[in-house]
């Protein structure tokens, strides 16, 4: 549903520690620059050749729209099938996001959204991101209930 490849299905979720820990570090970490109300909230997903990422700020009150960054990074079979390898990945994924919304808050006007794919190396990696107002919350429990 969110992947930048595989459109048609879901990946397989991330353990929800690491999902946690995500949201967890990013809250703390720009805890004096949010917004009352405004936390962040993760979603990931790990397909045979890709990892996605996608945070979100948003706001318990629902008062203005989310900022939905999602981070996709294709995976060799051999990091697929070992997620301890992944982990670094991760991380540094999260690293990338720290960045993207550090810029955000410096910037008050800030309006930079990339609705389409966009590629972007950092270190070794090739990495492809989109910045929307989707709400990704809505769009897992719209999924859900279409399942059903």
């Amino acid at each position: 549903m969110f992947s930048r490849k595989h459109q048609d299905e879901m990946g397989t979720e991330l353990p929800t520690t690491w999902l946690n820990q995500i949201s967890s570090t990013l809250n703390d970490f720009f805890a004096e620059k949010l917004a009352e109300h405004d936390y962040f909230d993760c979603h990931a997903e790990i397909f045979s050749d890709e990892l996605i990422l996608i945070v979100s700020k948003t706001n318990t009150q629902n008062r203005g729209l989310p900022i939905s960054l999602f981070l996709s990074l294709d995976l060799s079979p051999e990091l697929f099938q070992n997620i301890k390898k992944i982990k670094p990945l991760v991380d540094e994924m999260v690293d990338l996001c720290g960045y993207f919304f550090e810029e955000t808050f410096e910037d008050q006007e800030w309006e930079d959204y990339q609705p389409n794919w966009q590629e972007y190396k950092h270190k070794k990696n090739q990495y492809y991101y989109k910045i929307t107002r989707e709400s990704i919350e809505l769009s897992l429990e719209a999924s859900r209930l279409l399942k059903n």
